[in-house]
């Protein structure tokens, strides 16, 4: 248990670190381990959810660009699994919370990169990662 409560807090301090090296006003959410349940209830609460899997045939790219509740979702949740994956339990429980499940591809990517791809195709649909890299600090990045 010790080594998760070290992971959680260099969670947050990479959060905080990365928050305050991009200038944001609002730090995000690092939490701790939670069970099924728990993530099932955050995503009854959201306003849309996507649960990554590599079983999921849908793209997570495509679902969020094709839903504009997912673009204007004020809270919006996308769970990426643990060292080891998803189990085909937990994505039915999520499921029936209300959670899609989405694809980030063909591979199956570490648990760290697999939340900042998620986080990227986020960006991406919202229209605040233009073409060439830009990151746009406030709403969709112009022409």
């Amino acid at each position: 248990m010790a080594r998760v409560r070290g992971a959680t807090r260099s969670g947050r301090r990479a959060a905080a670190e990365a928050a305050k090296q991009s200038r944001r006003v609002r730090l995000p959410e690092v939490s701790g381990v939670a069970d099924t349940a728990a993530v099932a209830a955050l995503v009854a609460a959201a306003d849309g959810a996507f649960v990554c899997h590599e079983s999921a045939t849908a793209p997570l790219a495509a679902q969020l660009s094709s839903r504009s509740q997912a673009r204007q979702a004020a809270e919006l949740v996308i769970v990426v699994g643990p060292e080891g994956g998803i189990t085909d339990a937990e994505v039915a429980a999520l499921s029936a919370a209300g959670a899609v499940p989405a694809s980030l591809g063909p591979t199956v990517l570490r648990a760290a990169l697999a939340g900042t791809v998620a986080a990227a195709l986020l960006l991406a649909a919202a229209g605040r990662l233009a073409p060439d890299g830009r990151l746009s600090p406030g709403g969709p990045v112009g022409p």
